[in-house]
């Protein structure tokens, strides 16, 4: 199986973030699994994730895909996503460029990962602008999503109320070898 992991993120910090220990851990359980990571600046995945065989991390050169996050997720993402054909994309964060991904091809899977809802709840560091925009990313990802992946069980229960996702769509990850199940049963094989 191949899939793409897609973190549209400044990753400078990203050492610290779960995504890089949950990438890791796949690669690691399921070594016949291929994964690309495509990070707008991948300089933390490609230092944390190096000397993995099965992970290969992708980043734009050239100014314009670096600098330009509509030029990233418009040209540069879909570009290379098409030359990799993936089985599965999976977004790391509801907010990220999933309608860009979509046009891919007609049997291309795509995962977004919901980390929390804290700014529909919290508005503590959020402007009003700030959370209804997130709130409209989030809503849009999710509704065009093949499925949600979401840690506990209280978050998909959210999901539901404040967006009204089918729980049928809504996948309670634990470990890495349910994120496995998600992605076979999605992509209708097993490797």
């Amino acid at each position: 199986m191949r899939l793409a992991f897609i973190h549209g993120y400044d990753s400078r910090n990203a050492g610290e973030w779960p995504d890089i220990a949950f990438i890791r851990s796949l690669a690691e359980a399921f070594p016949d699994c291929r994964i690309d990571v495509l990070a707008r600046k991948g300089g933390m995945f490609r230092d944390s994730l190096a000397g993995i065989p099965n992970i290969t991390v992708h980043e734009p050169s050239g100014i314009f895909p670096d600098k330009s996050g509509v030029i990233w997720r418009m040209l540069w993402l879909r570009k290379k996503i098409k030359s990799l054909e993936p089985d599965i994309v999976h977004i790391m964060h509801a907010d990220g460029p999933v309608g860009n991904i979509r046009g891919n091809g007609p049997g291309l899977k795509v995962i977004v990962s919901v980390q929390n809802l804290c700014f529909l709840y919290s508005p503590a560091g959020f402007t009003w602008l700030q959370r209804h925009r997130l709130s409209g990313s989030v809503r849009r990802s999710c509704r065009i999503s093949d499925a949600i992946m979401v840690h506990d069980s209280r978050l998909a229960a959210e999901l539901v109320k404040y967006y009204f996702i089918p729980k049928s769509k809504i996948e309670v990850v634990d470990s890495v070898a349910s994120a496995m199940a998600v992605y076979e049963s999605l992509s209708g094989r097993k490797d």
